[in-house]
């Protein structure tokens, strides 16, 4: 399983959620902050507010020679390492960091449970999260930065 097609999976596995906003396979970037800001805007239950999710690449972390033994095929084992960046706009009066904290859960639900990423020839990591309000483009937002190892086998 390629880098592509781990990346591909992940994206697979957070777009339907539901409410879950803009959701990009890759980290998004532009020359102006107005015109990043735009990237993630949508309307959930019919508020337009700011709340998507990116997926970053951060290498091979770590890659071994498998050698023949009774469990395991000889093959070269790599680690690749992605980070999901979910943002929301903050709503003090609605307690949006509620619903962003169970929406983040979600997401790591979401790539738990992955069949894809959890398969013959491939494992990942249970989702690890931080999350903590963050400046983003100019506005206070929720963030919560998503961590998971995938492991192939090549």
């Amino acid at each position: 399983m390629s880098e592509a097609t781990i990346r591909t999976a992940i994206y697979n596995a957070v777009k339907d959620l539901n409410n879950v906003g803009m959701v990009y396979d890759y980290e998004r970037h532009a020359t102006e902050w107005d015109q990043f800001l735009d990237l993630f805007k949508t309307t959930v239950g019919g508020t337009d507010q700011v709340r998507g999710w990116m997926i970053g690449y951060r290498g091979i972390t770590e890659a071994n020679q498998m050698t023949f033994n009774i469990s395991v095929n000889a093959g070269t084992e790599r680690v690749h390492r992605f980070n999901l960046l979910g943002i929301m706009g903050i709503d003090d009066a609605a307690e949006s960091e509620k619903t962003f904290a169970a929406l983040a859960e979600d997401v790591c639900d979401a790539l738990d449970s992955d069949t894809t990423l959890h398969s013959t020839g491939v494992h990942a990591t249970p989702a690890a999260m931080i999350f903590d309000p963050a400046p983003f483009s100019g506005i206070l937002v929720h963030a919560a930065r998503i961590s998971i190892d995938v492991t192939e086998m090549v």
